[in-house]
């Protein structure tokens, strides 16, 4: 991951570990980063890390309060993670793609010195693919629309089923 060294070396750092919950096998980055980027900044950093494209609208949920980007409702991102004294197993949520909701969870594992010569942020480590193959995201996000649909209050089964139908093709 390419970073740009800043000008004051940063005195805190965050070891976050940023995953999928809900997907096998559980895809999960570390991340370092300086306790003093912003909300929008630490954005960019996770979809660097997991290979997102940066294309949709993202938010952020930290203690019951929604952090948003301009084209949705919520308080501004330009908030840094320092102004929430997280403590060390903090957690807090990510969300990006308003339509598939790729819910990240975001664990704080560590609060670090910086190191003299380092350049932040940093992915240190991670498992699963770096990118979601094409087709299992499609298939994860179709069923994620699905259950919301399924579950949302005016939810009627003659609508679930021709929904179904539309957007499932069958070969003759």
């Amino acid at each position: 991951m390419e970073s740009v060294k800043s000008a004051a070396l940063p005195r805190v750092i965050l070891q976050l570990k940023v995953r999928l919950p809900g997907i096998s096998p559980m895809i999960w980055r570390c991340v370092l980063v300086p306790e003093s980027v912003s909300l929008r900044e630490l954005h960019g950093v996770v979809q660097l890390a997991m290979g997102w494209e940066r294309i949709h609208l993202f938010e952020f949920a930290v203690r019951g309060v929604r952090y948003a980007g301009p084209d949705l409702s919520g308080m501004s991102t330009d908030v840094a993670p320092s102004d929430f004294r997280f403590r060390r197993n903090a957690r807090f949520r990510y969300v990006y793609d308003m339509f598939c909701e790729w819910e990240h969870e975001i664990r704080v594992e560590e609060r670090l010195a910086a190191v003299p010569g380092k350049r932040y942020p940093r992915c240190v480590g991670g498992a699963g693919k770096h990118k979601i193959p094409r087709g299992q995201a499609a298939r994860t996000c179709s069923v994620r629309s699905a259950l919301r649909t399924w579950r949302s209050p005016g939810f009627q089964l003659w609508n679930f089923a021709r929904w179904v139908s539309s957007s499932t093709r069958v070969r003759v």
